[in-house]
């Protein structure tokens, strides 16, 4: 009675379907600060999930994903921070949503987190103009 009250909390509220397999990340402050690698650990259409071994304290930060042979900068805000291990080293994990993306690369990232490839593919406004 009180479960169907107030529903499960073990099920997945996700908007958006998420991929789960790890790909390769970096993320810096700002444009003119060298990158630090971190491991994406899943993405989705409204952001990603990534691991850290050190803190990353701005709550605003720039993080290129690496799809498949594709790099895609975004800006990104923290919405979760967990502390863990990895190997028996602190790590951190993080709940990052997107704040900025173009368009096509969040294309590339909804294609990606579906099972397909990140790859470039053609524009199909562009060729659908030239036919004409």
């Amino acid at each position: 009675m009180l479960q169907a009250l107030f529903g499960n909390k073990n099920k997945d509220k996700r908007r958006h379907t998420r991929r789960e397999k790890a790909f390769s990340a970096d993320w810096t402050a700002a444009p003119e600060v060298p990158p630090t690698p971190v491991i994406g650990l899943d993405v989705s259409a409204s952001g990603a999930g990534i691991l850290s071994r050190e803190v990353i304290n701005p709550e605003e930060f720039i993080l290129r994903l690496k799809l498949d042979e594709r790099v895609i900068p975004t800006r990104v805000k923290v919405a979760r921070r967990l502390p863990g291990t990895l190997q028996g080293a602190k790590a951190f994990r993080y709940g990052v949503e997107f704040v900025s993306i173009s368009a096509d690369d969040w294309d590339a990232v909804v294609r990606w987190s579906k099972g397909d490839s990140a790859a470039e593919t053609g524009n199909k406004v562009k060729s659908d103009l030239e036919m004409v």
